[in-house]
């Protein structure tokens, strides 16, 4: 690969990304809205939707100024949830600046209605209604001049303002302010890239993202200066760090210099006034800090003792600063992000995979592993999926670690393949996970791939500084005790993508085997001895068992994948209760489960394998019917876990060869409509009726008693 490529691969990534197209974007959580859309010069089409509550539609109506009028009567239409209105609107465009459109009749309710309205000239605007606020003053459109001064004094403040963005600032201007206008340029780019990304909605940060970043950045630079003489963190060390810490704090500045009603050039031209301000005042804060420091030089000493009092100082303050932020999590675990446990493991593989070799392969599996993330990050929006693709990831970051701690240094072409899959997979799962898990996935999953290539940014050097640089043998078994610690940590990882152990019950008439597994294991059980003793024979020095742990790391991944075979000990009438609450749990799940299928006769296919042929029509009608219950048209549902809650005993009036049970169990399902998700639970209790069809588990007779519905909302997530 071209050097000048290799080394700038993941600037271009990140300029890439900045181009990727704007995804469309929508709300469900607000069913009450008005939305005033300009087709004609000064004329709006108006859409006017209210809730309905417990059977009453609230009497509220939109007020627009006295020069607006209807050119058309209201279509009414609804259901039993809202009622929506739709009609046309002469207004002047011109004349609407300065004037309020709001709602009467809030006073007396809890609801909130969303207002939003689109000019021609493209501008947009979108505010909040409520009973204490019910009216909506559109801006006037902004002077050249007015986004010019805004803008650059925006920019500045943000800068200067922020005291954790100067405590970073000023530990980069110590330890490094020999070269210190050289990260100048990455400040900028990480700021233009948040605040980008975060305005077009492709990126979504809360709020202690960056100040914890920002710390952590400022804790091991001091470290590094005070422990290793700066030596560890250089400057293209560094440049990562500061890139993605500028990144977050422009995402996090971006809703604060947010104005609604800008047009697309009015919003270009903020952003570069934005920027001017704030390496303005990065110059700033440089000059201030030159200039005290030459005034201090006047009144006392400035010498090397006096820097490291200084540091002394500052990492103090930072580490009781960070300590205060990190016991958020203690307290409140769910402000963290949610970052899958598939992609902590990948930036584990990552930075082992990354110590353990040299400058070079370091860099080229930097490049590649770059270009492969988003190369499979691309191809998973485009709605790209690979069957056992964590699965198939893992193995290859597995094989991979194995390869490098035995020194199997003429697997170079090999170790860049796996390299490359592995990041592939990982980008694939990465925006695949966050579709179906989180709302905004792909703003999720840039803001899970910023912490994550952070920590490896920052973990890398300081792991290399830790590990002996002549590799002795004790060091050598010390790598193979973690890997082999790590490999167990990926069995867990498995494990905890199939929600459980696989269970093999004989109470199922079919047992689940992993026939991969046990093959690659077998495998490299038959390799490992043979291998040995061929060489015995020749005379030959062992060689390291590099196939085998490749093998047995192949059989701890492909764990999930299993092939079902008949259970020859299955016997319907021999069980204990908490047998009977395993095939309970297996039975429902799998007849929910099967609402997910999308075709028809797949789905009707898979419930009768769980439902009695004479019952299969009224399930199918009456689940789907309570499942959707309550959604808007093209919402997206499902099924996502049942849970048994309560089993009781057989009841003594079940016929003949079925056995009935008073039960309570708990069905949750995700709801998605376009890029907002949410999740629903549904809990019952009624009596279920199992019986053995064909020596196989079916529901037989359902009878409910309640339900009940919770929905999960989408800030919890």
């Amino acid at each position: 690969m071209n050097k000048y490529i290799r080394q700038n691969i993941k600037v271009l990534m990140l300029l890439f990304s900045m181009l990727s197209p704007f995804i469309s974007s929508a709300d469900i959580t607000y069913p009450a809205r008005l939305e005033m859309q300009e087709v004609e010069p000064g004329i709006f089409e108006v859409y006017f939707v209210l809730p309905v509550i417990n059977g009453k539609v609230l009497k509220a109506y939109p007020v627009f100024p006295d020069f607006c009028q209807a050119i058309s009567e209201p279509e009414i239409s609804g259901n039993a949830f809202v009622k929506e209105m739709k009609w046309k609107l002469q207004c002047s465009t011109q004349r609407l600046y300065g004037e309020n459109i709001g709602i009467s009749g809030l006073l007396g309710s809890q609801i909130n209605i969303i207002v939003e309205i689109s000019t021609l000239e493209g501008r947009n605007y979108k505010a909040t209604l409520s009973p204490s606020s019910a009216y909506f003053n559109i801006p006037q459109p902004p002077s050249l001049f007015s986004l010019a001064s805004d803008g650059f004094i925006s920019g500045v403040q943000m800068t200067v303002a922020s005291l954790v963005f100067v405590l970073l600032f000023l530990v980069l201007f110590i330890t490094k302010r020999k070269r210190l206008f050289v990260f100048i340029l990455p400040v900028g780019i990480g700021l233009a890239a948040g605040y980008l990304l975060t305005q077009s909605e492709l990126l979504r940060t809360p709020g202690w993202l960056f100040e914890t970043a920002a710390l952590m950045v400022s804790f091991l630079l001091i470290t590094d200066y005070l422990a290793f003489s700066n030596r560890l963190y250089r400057n293209k060390r560094v440049f990562v760090a500061m890139i993605i810490c500028s990144a977050l704090f422009g995402a996090d500045q971006a809703d604060a210099l947010t104005v609604t009603g800008y047009t697309s050039f009015e919003l270009v031209s903020q952003l570069l006034f934005v920027l001017t301000g704030a390496i303005s005042g990065l110059v700033l804060l440089f000059l201030l800090f030159s200039q005290g420091l030459t005034l201090i030089s006047l009144f006392s000493d400035t010498s090397e003792a006096f820097i490291r009092r200084t540091l002394t100082f500052l990492g103090i303050l930072t580490t009781g600063v960070l300590v205060y932020h990190l016991s958020l999590f203690w307290k409140t675990p769910s402000l963290f992000s949610p970052v899958p446990e598939f992609m902590w493991t990948a930036a584990a593989i990552i930075i082992i995979a990354s110590s353990m070799t040299g400058t070079h392969e370091k860099n080229n599996y930097e490049s590649f592993i770059t270009l492969s993330f988003v190369t499979g990050f691309i191809l998973g929006i485009s709605g790209w999926s690979v069957p056992y693709l964590p699965e198939f990831t893992l193995a290859a970051g597995g094989i991979l670690l194995i390869l490098i701690l035995t020194n199997s240094s003429k697997a170079m072409l090999l170790n860049t393949i796996l390299i490359s899959f592995f990041g592939l997979g990982s980008g694939m799962f990465l925006i695949n996970h966050a579709t179906e898990q989180l709302s905004f996935p792909v703003a999720r999953s840039v803001e899970i791939s910023f912490i994550i290539i952070l920590i490896i940014s920052l973990s890398v050097p300081l792991l290399k500084a830790l590990l002996p640089e002549e590799k002795t043998k004790g060091f050598r078994i010390f790598s193979k005790v973690i890997v082999m610690i790590f490999v167990g940590g990926l069995l867990l990882t498995v494990l905890g993508m199939t929600g459980s152990v696989i269970p093999v019950s004989l109470s199922f008439p079919v047992i689940d085997l992993p026939l991969v597994s046990l093959a690659c294991l077998l495998a490299a059980v038959y390799w490992w001895p043979r291998s040995n003793r061929i060489r015995r024979d020749l005379g030959v020095k062992r060689s390291k068992p590099t196939a085998s742990m490749s093998l047995i790391v192949a059989a701890v991944c492909f764990l999930p994948l299993t092939t079902g075979i008949k259970n020859p000990w299955f016997d319907s009438g021999n069980m204990d209760h908490e047998q009977l609450r395993q095939v309970m749990q297996q039975v429902l799940s799998d007849t929910y489960s099967a609402f997910n299928i999308k075709d028809e006769e797949r789905l009707f296919e898979a419930l009768s394998s769980r439902v009695d042929e004479q019952l299969l029509d009224n399930i199918y009608l009456d689940s789907r019917r309570r499942l959707t219950m309550g959604l808007r048209e093209g919402a997206e549902v499902r099924v996502e876990n049942v849970n048994i809650e309560r089993l009781g005993e057989t009841l003594d009036d079940s016929p003949e060869s079925a056995f009935s049970y008073p039960a309570a169990w708990t069905v949750t399902a995700r709801v998605k409509h376009l890029k907002h998700i949410h999740y629903r639970k549904n809990r019952y209790t009624g009596t279920i009726e199992l019986k053995s069809i064909d020596n196989t588990w079916k529901i037989s007779k359902i009878i409910l008693n309640s339900e009940d519905r919770e929905v999960i909302p989408a800030s919890t997530l």
